[in-house]
């Protein structure tokens, strides 16, 4: 709401708002957090079958995502 919100909010002065807001990202936040590798992919494996693509995000997908828009293109 808050990225549909500002979108309606700034239309007027040409701003586009955009949001990038992935669901479960691979990085080292779990390990970090304490889980161990064995654990981490247990989660991993269950995290995947609930999203369509069967897969979690990879940090460089979300990072390209992001420069794709912030970009002039």
């Amino acid at each position: 709401m808050l990225t549909k919100a500002s979108a309606v909010e700034l239309a007027p002065f040409g701003i586009r708002v955009n949001g990038v807001a992935p669901c479960i990202v691979d990085t080292n936040l779990y390990r970090y957090a304490g889980y161990s590798e064995e654990e981490y992919e247990g989660f991993k494996k269950r995290a995947s079958q609930n999203i369509p693509l069967l897969r979690i995000a990879r940090d460089e997908e979300v990072a390209k995502a992001i420069i794709f828009l912030t970009s002039d293109k």
